[in-house]
């Protein structure tokens, strides 16, 4: 009998090599990769602290602690940290589900409070860890929007969407509540593509998975990446992502930036912190500053 890691191994074979068997065929409605200047900065965060008040008798709680850094327009940059350091925070104030106590984010080189909230959630698309499907077909989900938000949501575009991360154009009239983890995922993903983000943030996108629907939702994830040029910022816990993806790794314990440091690029030669160098080896971050 077949050990489980060779069965995942030869699925990740048969995947990948389906994977390559897909690009070779001619996509439809596809939105191309934009031409940028790769210096240029999509996201700017300036001293953000975030401080929820305490209730009756109880002090207040600070989550987020002057957090700055910037990510390049088309770049990624992977937030880690142990459980409670804030990292899914940073995300939320990136399209202002959540608003900063005090500090600065711009996007695109405007201050995000400039943006209507609605569209600012267009062009900065949320994953999260999660997905939520809504009642009905997966047609039914992907053409769900905020009031007033327009777009095309023609058969094509549908198809073309499905195509890109890598589920097939049938789906569309299956139930949503019928699909599997990894495909529910996938959709969210695609839905988000539907409102033609600039940025992707994504919240553990992966944690609630078998490995082979990590697998999966990574490739796609690369790919979606290199394809339309999108920035993204991740919270993962896996390394496998960060690799892929590349760009930087920020480092959080209890809401503070600990270490930030390239994966690539002109610095991505120097020596690694050592908490980051652990991660990437598949250690598990556990709590504690660290701090000498």
């Amino acid at each position: 009998m077949p050990k489980r890691g060779d069965s995942f191994n030869s699925f990740r074979k048969f995947y990948r090599m389906s994977i390559l068997n897909n690009e070779t065929r001619v996509h439809h409605d596809r939105v191309a990769a934009p031409d940028y200047d790769r210096n240029d900065l999509i996201f700017e965060v300036d001293h953000l602290s975030l401080v929820y008040p305490g209730g009756r008798g109880h002090p207040a709680v600070e989550i987020l602690n002057d957090v700055s850094f910037s990510v390049k327009r088309g770049h990624a940059l992977t937030l880690v940290g142990p459980s409670g350091s804030g990292k899914s925070s940073v995300l939320r104030c990136l399209n202002r589900l959540v608003e900063a106590t005090s500090g600065t984010v711009r996007f695109d080189g405007r201050d995000i409070r400039l943006f209507d909230p609605r569209e600012l959630r267009c062009r900065v698309a949320l994953v999260m860890q999660t997905p939520v499907m809504f009642e009905g077909t997966v047609r039914d989900n992907l053409c769900i929007r905020p009031a007033g938000v327009t777009g095309d949501f023609s058969e094509n575009r549908l198809a073309a969407t499905l195509d890109e991360v890598g589920l097939e154009s049938k789906l569309l009239d299956r139930e949503a509540a019928t699909l599997s983890g990894g495909e529910k995922q996938r959709v969210t993903i695609a839905r988000a593509l539907l409102r033609d983000p600039q940025a992707l943030l994504l919240d553990e996108p992966t944690s609630a998975l078998d490995p082979p629907n990590v697998l999966l939702v990574v490739d796609t994830i690369s790919r979606l990446r290199a394809a339309r040029g999108l920035s993204i910022v991740a919270v993962t816990h896996q390394p496998d992502l960060v690799r892929r993806l590349g760009g930087s790794l920020l480092y959080l314990i209890k809401g503070h930036v600990e270490a930030i440091q390239s994966l690539d690029g002109s610095d991505a030669g120097e020596a690694l912190d050592a908490r980051l160098q652990a991660f990437l080896a598949g250690e598990k971050i556990v709590g504690g500053s660290g701090r000498p």
